[in-house]
């Protein structure tokens, strides 16, 4: 009976969950929310239908663990480097200063240093879950902002390690705190350095052992990795969840990470939900009402301390303003693992009951809302910067570096990432001026030092794209990773100049009519150019002509592929014009330095009559000659574009060649 009980639990929590997170998603709102609610309505606090809470409770460190090897697998550590310094430094100075003024803040109210130290800990701490999966939902991880709040949360996840050595040490008599602290900075030091030995030896050996066999066990030899690594972590005194992270860092240098990571995701969304559930179910409904005040007053203290604390960090770094908001914004709550010290210090009498409802509610509050906030931050900023104050104090300062003092007729790029490069690569090959706006401090430095006119700043600003002479220029090409910065820059571009042609790349079908509304000319959407080259070359395959395939992608570029069909009934099919190609290729053939053809015309060659082929065009010294005439001489180097049959143009190659 107690099994069904708990059976009938479990059903309970997936249901409810699956509804409100149905309901939510209808309302555009991120499921972290509907799974905080489930559990506060399950919980003891409303309806009270689940029990077996300590079962619940392993149940959600299951999904502790399945999220932070995930996050592990996940981790770059080419993207970390990218602002690794930035992290560092903003990640270290955040913890000190969230600690250092909480600390002060209960003292003055009468908390001892010990439980000061540990109310500062708590609040330094912000949740890795809630703000990674709220920036995926919105398309905000691959930012600059958001590479950047991924090194300040891997910085305080890693925190946590020495805290929870160092904390409990504390709690006892000052004679008995140095051996004990001793122990576990050793404990912690002989783990670290076997994960290392296994992430670089031992973890490719067994990886490659395991896909030998089948699928199948690799994914169960993965989860099998990840909970052995966290209970031996927690031996050495290190938590579960940290444990479950290095192993995922362990397993990400493998190249079978990406495998890992799809086959795990499926049973990391199911765990996590509970864990987002248990979170929920530890909301004290009648502490919260009775001491709704207080715990009113925490939770803005909390919000604008850590906010203050993260924005300033950021912005000394020399980030611009809209990046600190970012950043600030984000980072405001009370994280996961605050739960655990939290507990820790409940467990160990550092703290009362009372204190430890108190921090559980206010944790919870600013985990709820935190969603919210991340999806205001654009408008926000949107505001923000109409304020002449924002403007000077906080856009930050503008880095220019060009070969010409006037920009006329040019390109400009916003974003130098991979699409940015490859396009400034060919407008240098064609001569073409251009100029980079880039918001990326590493990268504007490394444009300067190799001569590339670039602009340091952000180019959803007017003010910058005005640096960058947009009103003069030909093209912008906008090829930013978030969505709303890619409407923001095309909305002030577009103020500057009626006359400039803008292509911007989007990276969701969503996002494309809010571009062109915005004043864009085109919208390059990667999804559709992705679909595109399969519908090209298929329907090239299939004999179509140039102009039908042409006017197929027009109307899905249009986003109208309803009329296809309707479209295509219409047409004329030509596809019969291409008959007198059917069963024949066009085949490009470097002529070699010993080929019998050399200085020889194509008259005297006899290549059609010997071998049933046509030459179409020559290409001599990368100058296309189309149709050339029959006493065109070929030359050693040249590359004849043939006509021919798969087996005419064998015996061609293979003499032309030889």
């Amino acid at each position: 009976m107690h099994e069904t009980n708990f059976l009938i639990e479990i059903a309970e929590i997936f249901l409810l969950a699956s509804v409100v997170g149905l309901i939510l998603s209808k309302l555009k709102q991120p499921t972290i929310v509907a799974y905080i609610l489930t559990g506060i309505v399950l919980g003891p606090g409303v309806l009270g239908l689940v029990k077996n809470q300590e079962i619940i409770s392993q149940l959600a460190e299951i999904g502790i663990i399945a999220l932070l090897f995930t996050l592990g697998l996940e981790f770059s550590f080419d993207k970390f480097k990218q602002v690794r310094k930035t992290a560092l430094f903003a990640g270290l100075f955040q913890i000190i200063l969230t600690i250092l003024f909480i600390s002060i803040i209960t003292g003055l109210i009468g908390f001892n240093l010990v439980q000061s130290l540990l109310l500062g800990c708590i609040v330094a701490l912000s949740s890795t879950v809630i703000v990674l999966k709220s920036l995926t939902e919105s398309a905000q991880i691959d930012s600059l902002h958001g590479r950047i709040m991924l090194g300040i949360l891997i910085i305080q996840d890693l925190s946590l390690i020495p805290i929870m050595i160092i904390l409990p040490s504390l709690a006892l008599e000052s004679g008995q705190i140095f051996m004990p602290l001793l122990l576990s900075i050793l404990k912690a030091g002989v783990f670290l350095a076997l994960a290392l030995l296994m992430s670089l030896k031992v973890a490719p050996i067994i990886m490659n052992f395991i896909t030998s066999t089948n699928k199948e066990i690799l994914t169960l030899s993965s989860i099998a990795i990840a909970f052995s690594t966290a209970i031996v972590a927690n031996y050495f005194g290190i938590s579960l969840a940290l444990g479950a992270f290095i192993a995922g860092l362990a397993l990400s240098i493998t190249a079978h990470s990406k495998q890992v990571i799809a086959e795990v995701i499926p049973f990391r969304d199911a765990f996590a939900m509970v864990f987002f559930v248990s979170i929920g179910m530890l909301m004290d409904i009648t502490f919260f009402i009775n001491n709704l005040a207080l715990i009113l007053g925490v939770v803005t203290l909390i919000f604008l301390l850590k906010f203050i604390i993260c924005f300033f960090v950021v912005y000394f770094t020399k980030y611009p303003g809209q990046t600190a908001l970012w950043v600030g914004l984000s980072l405001f709550q009370i994280g996961e693992f605050s739960f655990i010290l939290a507990k820790l210090g409940e467990s160990t009498n550092i703290i009362s009951p009372n204190i430890y409802s108190l921090i559980i509610i206010s944790a919870l509050i600013t985990m709820f809302f935190t969603p919210f906030i991340i999806k205001l931050i654009p408008n926000i900023l949107v505001r923000l910067q109409r304020l002449a104050f924002w403007n000077k104090h906080f856009k930050g300062k503008i880095k220019i570096e060009t070969h010409d003092s006037v920009l006329k007729d040019h390109v400009v790029i916003c974003g130098f990432g991979p699409i940015g490069k490859s396009l400034a690569r060919i407008l240098e090959l064609h001569n073409q001026v251009y100029v980079v706006v880039e918001m990326n401090n590493r990268t504007v430095q490394k444009l300067q030092k190799e001569k590339i006119p670039v602009i340091y700043g952000d180019a959803t600003h007017k003010d910058i794209l005005k640096h960058a002479n947009v009103d003069q220029a030909k093209i912008i090409v906008i090829t930013l990773p978030d969505s709303k910065s890619c409407e923001m820059a095309t909305a002030s571009a577009r103020k500057l100049s009626e006359d400039i042609y803008i292509i911007v790349r989007s990276r969701y079908q969503a996002n494309i009519d809010s571009l062109y509304q915005a004043g864009a000319n085109i919208v390059i959407y990667e999804e559709y150019e992705t679909s595109s080259a399969i519908i090209n070359n298929a329907l090239a395959k299939l004999d179509y002509s140039c102009e039908e395939i042409e006017s197929l992608n027009y109307l899905v570029r249009q986003n109208k592929c309803q009329l296809l069909q309707e479209s295509y009934k219409n047409q004329e099919s030509v596809t019969g014009r291409m008959d007198i190609f059917k069963n024949n290729e066009v085949d490009w053939i470097k002529v070699a330095k010993n080929s019998p053809f050399i200085d020889k015309t194509i008259a005297q060659s006899n290549i059609r009559q010997i071998y049933g082929t046509s030459i179409i065009a020559i290409i001599k010294n990368k100058t296309n000659i189309p149709n050339p005439s029959a006493d065109t001489v070929i030359t050693k180097g040249n590359i004849l574009v043939v006509l021919g049959n798969t087996e005419q143009l064998k015996r061609l190659r293979a003499d032309l060649t030889d």
